[in-house]
């Protein structure tokens, strides 16, 4: 599965990418799932970045851990 994390999160990218995640650094490229923290992102961007690529899902990272995170990976993995 392909993710696009944004900077901030780097921390979580590198978990991801440790647990067997593919991670893109730019998000014009195909992605699977975009995980950010929507309170440091304005919606025009949100709109530009995110919604170009059909059946990609959008996760907050707010108060998530990366056991929910992965979870709902896994779980869109399975639904798809």
């Amino acid at each position: 599965m392909r993710l696009y994390i944004t900077s901030e999160l780097k921390q979580l990218k590198e978990e991801l990418y440790n647990r067997g995640f593919e991670i893109v650094d730019n998000a014009q490229e195909d992605y699977d799932a975009a995980i950010c923290n929507l309170k440091s992102i304005n919606t025009a961007e949100l709109n530009y970045k995110y919604n170009k690529i059909e059946g990609a899902i959008i996760i907050d990272k707010g108060s998530k851990d990366i056991n929910d995170i992965e979870n709902i990976l896994m779980n869109k993995n399975n639904n798809y």
